[in-house]
């Protein structure tokens, strides 16, 4: 059985920038489509669902999030 390849790294000469660039747009669109997602207003995504507590759908949502 081989040894697995230790965890080290690269030399700035190794790296693909082309490859850094897209990782980095990734993340600032996963970090977008969350902000969004986080921030909106709450009949947006659940206008089925009247905020009370007295809704047991909704304070199960609430507990989930919390």
């Amino acid at each position: 059985m081989s040894a697995s390849p230790s965890m080290m790294s690269v030399s700035p000469g190794q790296r693909l920038e082309s490859l850094d660039l897209l990782r980095g747009f990734a993340l600032c669109g996963i970090m977008l489509v969350n902000i969004m997602m986080m921030g909106g207003a709450w009949d947006q995504y659940h206008p089925d669902l009247p905020p009370t507590l007295a809704n047991p759908d909704w304070s199960a949502w609430i507990i989930q999030h919390l």
